[in-house]
């Protein structure tokens, strides 16, 4: 279990600990009567439709350093540079 806390609170890699992943779940704890947030229900509708994907990206040798180095960076603030 990997806490995220945002827009789900964990994901689960089912297998990880035995070295071989099977099963991958996103979790969202609520208490009482809290209901998902709008974003949280889309998550849940693109893992039901299967719109879930894998991507491997790499990373230019000074994204780390700009990355510890700056204030925190939204994801959407991140410039496209840092990438290859």
């Amino acid at each position: 279990m990997r806490p995220i806390f945002d827009p789900v609170d964990f994901v689960i890699f089912d297998g990880y600990y035995q070295g071989e992943v099977t099963d991958i779940t996103l979790v969202e704890f609520k208490t009482s009567q809290s209901r998902l947030t709008p974003i949280q229900n889309s998550i849940r509708a693109a893992v039901e439709k299967k719109r879930v994907h894998f991507e491997e990206r790499r990373l230019k040798k000074e994204t780390p350093k700009l990355l510890t180095e700056g204030a925190s960076l939204k994801k959407q603030q991140l410039p496209r540079k840092l990438i290859e």
